[in-house]
């Protein structure tokens, strides 16, 4: 390995080293952030979404949770998000077809 391929593969080991220590961090924020705060959990949602978005390169989060026959957003990090409860029978939603299909559902980039 020459000279240039050696500071080149140090560069690339130094940013991922610099990213794991970010998510690390960012880990450890969280889990502090929930431990400290059992009685709230708007708090711990909205530092989940928080989080989220900074690991994930600003992806729109959010957490929503089922009451009854509805879901409902708890937590986001867009404010404009409709946090009215929407019936879990509207398959439009991806949020409700992945909670009853009880799977992942991945919505493409839409940028």
């Amino acid at each position: 390995m020459d000279e240039g391929e050696e500071r080149c593969n140090s560069a690339v080991l130094a940013a991922e080293l610099k990213r794991v220590r970010a998510e690390q961090a960012a880990v450890a924020d969280l889990l502090r952030t929930v431990s400290s705060t059992r009685s709230d959990p708007h708090t711990p949602f909205q530092a989940i979404v928080t989080y989220g978005r900074e690991l994930f390169d600003g992806t729109t989060m959010a957490i929503r949770l089922v009451e009854g026959d509805h879901s409902i957003v708890v937590a986001t990090t867009r404010p404009v998000l409709e946090r009215c409860p929407v019936s879990l029978a509207d398959q439009t939603l991806a949020a409700n077809r992945a909670i009853a299909d009880c799977a992942v559902v991945h919505v493409p980039d839409v940028r």
